[in-house]
């Protein structure tokens, strides 16, 4: 069954991080500051991401000298649409999707907004990292 998606920033760095991490070669790992400093993207942010992202399993942190993160799967089992869920999947996010739900109260726009989610959702669900990394997507892998 298909749920409501929602690109929001944290999404979207989610993804940035793990193509980063992704373009490592075997075992090689990388620290955070260094993902931050390539993409352009605050490290407390990418701070933020990253318990999630090892909660779901998508990255492995590593302590000590030659430390960093590596990814915790293979690219090819990395679904973006679970990417997206993990980004909102801890507290600050939660947070301010509570508030900005509480704000919006149109009820036919609302339907439009999980009716684009629910078609989103079907979209990237058949997208891996790996068909990101290798640039092999497309409209026409949707079924629909």
């Amino acid at each position: 069954m298909s749920q409501p998606l929602k690109i929001t920033s944290r999404g979207k760095y989610a993804v940035v991080a793990l193509v980063e991490l992704g373009k490592l070669e075997g075992g090689q790992s990388i620290r955070l500051a260094d993902i931050a400093q390539h993409t352009n993207i605050s490290l407390s942010y990418l701070e933020q991401l990253v318990p999630a992202l090892k909660r779901y399993g998508f990255i492995r942190g590593f302590r000590g000298p030659g430390g960093g993160y590596t990814l915790g799967a293979d690219p090819s089992n990395i679904n973006i649409t679970d990417v997206l869920i993990a980004a909102e999947d801890c507290v600050p996010a939660k947070r301010n999707a509570n508030v900005h739900s509480e704000k919006i109260k149109c009820v036919h726009t609302n339907m439009l907004w999980d009716f684009i989610g629910i078609a989103l959702y079907g979209i990237l669900r058949n997208i891996t990292l790996m068909d990101l990394l290798q640039g092999q997507f497309s409209f026409e892998d949707n079924p629909t």
